[in-house]
């Protein structure tokens, strides 16, 4: 994905190619939305209309793009008439890839990411947590009452028996299941647990690109990355090596799998195609018996192969810039 050749539409960018930047201006006009506010209550106890004048002020500066995405994202979210269902995981029994350790089933672990979506408006958004083996206290204990927040277990052994890929793969086995046992869902984004948190409804942005896949980006490109150099040489081999050696520099930005969504059907062929070349049995690290972790390289590969740039949505203001540890809300989502 060269970024000279995709065009972004208005308030878009296709191609990961900037950080959302703070802007100064955010502070001050959420002081001024407070200050307006308490203006407007007691104005109206005084004099009849005050309340109306000022909230039609207010209304102005918003129209006139005085106050900042942000607060635009927190309107947007209240009047939105879509739904979204996120889904991520909490895998225990196994070995995390990044971390080379099982993770603890303790709640800290999850916590950033719970609360953010506990904390979306209305109930148009909610996650179900996929996991294997979370004590029961925990489950009970934070799956919310009105549904926001909900915890599914997950027989991962039965997806892979003999322990054979990595889960950060196998996660996409269950994520393709999950979607084919849920034709009502709407707009539905899968994404990482422990680094990712949601600010907004995606729903409103997946309307308006309702044929379009959203993933989430990094700003490295693909053959300055050595991480994914190893996985595409060494670990994956075969057509996967020989494709990443054609690659020329700068070709284009390495997208990531920790944020992918869209619309059910456009995710579900997405995810079809995807788990098609993580299970590929020609694959280095399986002809070798080793464990397989390579949806990073997988999804790389198959958005070239599958997609064309103006098919995908990445960068702001879908997310953050990835690894930006940016706290701004004028996002859809922070990954790290």
């Amino acid at each position: 994905f060269g970024s000279s050749s995709v065009q972004p539409q208005p308030g878009l960018h296709l191609v990961a190619n900037r950080p959302a930047m703070a802007r100064p201006h955010v502070a001050a006009a959420l002081a001024v939305r407070a200050l307006l506010a308490l203006v407007t209550g007691a104005a109206a106890k005084r004099v009849p209309g005050a309340s109306s004048s000022l909230t039609s002020l207010l209304q102005v500066s918003l129209q006139a793009g005085r106050i900042g995405p942000d607060i635009s994202l927190l309107l947007q979210d209240h009047r939105c008439n879509c739904s979204t269902v996120f889904v991520t995981n909490f895998f225990t029994t196994r070995e995390d890839p990044q971390w080379r350790i099982a993770q603890a089933p303790r709640f800290g672990y999850i916590e950033k990411y719970y609360k953010s979506v506990m904390s979306l408006p209305g109930a148009k958004a909610k996650a179900i947590i996929l996991y294997d083996a979370l004590p029961e206290d925990l489950v009970s204990n934070f799956t919310a009452a009105d549904g926001t927040v909900t915890f599914l277990k997950v027989n991962i052994s039965k997806i892979d028996p003999y322990a054979q890929v990595g889960l950060n793969d196998l996660r996409f086995q269950a994520f393709a299941a999950l979607l084919e046992e849920h034709p009502e869902w709407d707009t539905v984004f899968f994404t990482d647990i422990s680094d990712v948190t949601v600010h907004h409804n995606p729903c409103a942005l997946v309307e308006q690109n309702s044929t379009k896949l959203f993933v989430g980006s990094e700003a490295s490109d693909l053959k300055r990355n050595g991480w994914l150099s190893k996985r595409f040489i060494e670990q994956m081999g075969g057509l996967y090596r020989r494709w990443y050696l054609d690659q020329p520099y700068d070709r284009f930005r390495v997208l990531n799998a920790g944020i992918v969504g869209g619309k059910r059907p456009v995710v579900a062929e997405f995810l079809k195609k995807l788990n098609k070349v993580l299970l590929d049995p020609s694959i280095a690290d399986r002809r070798a018996g080793h464990v397989v972790k390579c949806n990073m390289p997988a999804l790389n590969y198959v958005i070239d192969h599958e997609y064309s740039p103006s098919d995908i949505v990445t960068g702001v203001p879908l997310h953050s810039r990835f690894k930006g540890y940016q706290t701004g809300t004028d996002v859809y989502f922070t990954h790290k």
